[in-house]
């Protein structure tokens, strides 16, 4: 499911620079959709809490479920 999320992330080119793997950034977003916090995610992607927010927003279209 995280690998379809981001093909989907890389196809979209919704990240300008790689200096964080997609799947990275996937994982953080997923896990706040999971219930986590920001802060509480930090130590799992190495990334502030601000980076996974941001992540968050621009990937959180991926988690609607299609019609």
């Amino acid at each position: 499911m995280l690998d379809r999320m981001a093909e989907k992330a890389r196809e979209q080119e919704l990240f300008c620079r790689e200096d964080t793997p997609t799947e990275r950034r996937v994982l953080g977003a997923f896990l706040y959709h999971a219930g986590l916090s920001y802060r509480r995610i930090q130590p799992f992607v190495e990334r502030s809490h601000e980076t996974v927010r941001q992540w968050f927003h621009r990937l959180e279209h991926l988690f609607e479920p299609d019609c």
